[in-house]
């Protein structure tokens, strides 16, 4: 993740929120993100469609302390996807922070506290591969923290709203898609430069 870091900086030196999002660039972080919590969603033995489970994973964040997720699963389907026979995994998540969280003893600073937070999302398993190969959530956090002027209590209160899809793909298939997504680029130029030379006189 350093080297990852390096190339990420180089490139955020305009990015007044980089400094806040550095702490995701660690191996620990990167260990949490691709690792615990992303296979956090798949069952501890087998199940059948219909059936569901739940998962408790407690991180200690940089930034906010310790965090708490509660997974609730649910195996939806078994189908095929692309010449592939996979496993539909539906996903809720309730996101807290303990009140009893041990480690405000030894770092009192003050830290955003999470008044509401929860994920909702879609992965699809490859069962021959044994692996998501893709997944879909939503990430919807509602925290206060006090003013950094403090005094009568003010506090800043924030709500944040996050979408993503990742996927995984072999060299090959990623070599396909760079292919394909440089051949429309050329061609929305050529029809972009084909549409001005029609407005010339």
């Amino acid at each position: 993740m350093e080297e990852i870091l390096k190339k990420v900086e180089a490139a955020a030196t305009a990015n007044p929120f980089f400094g806040q999002m550095k702490s995701a660039f660690t191996n620990e972080a990167a260990k949490r993100t691709w690792g615990d919590d992303r296979w956090a969603i798949l069952p501890d033995q087998p199940v059948k469609v219909g059936q569901t489970w739940k998962k408790r994973i407690e991180n200690e964040n940089p930034r906010l302390g310790l965090v708490v997720n509660d997974f609730q699963c649910k195996l939806d389907r078994i189908t095929e996807s692309q010449g592939r026979k996979v496993a539909i995994i539906t996903f809720t998540v309730k996101v807290s922070q303990p009140a009893d969280d041990k480690n405000k003893k030894t770092d009192p600073s003050p830290k955003p506290k999470i008044e509401e937070g929860s994920i909702s999302g879609t992965a699809t398993f490859d069962l021959k591969a044994g692996q998501i190969i893709k997944q879909t959530d939503e990430t919807r956090m509602h925290m206060t923290m006090a003013s950094p002027g403090g005094g009568n209590g003010s506090s800043i209160d924030f709500q944040t709203l996050i979408k993503q899809t990742t996927t995984v793909q072999s060299p090959a298939e990623r070599q396909k898609q760079k292919k394909e997504k440089l051949a429309k680029a050329k061609a929305k130029a050529a029809e972009s430069k084909a549409a001005e030379a029609k407005k010339r006189p």
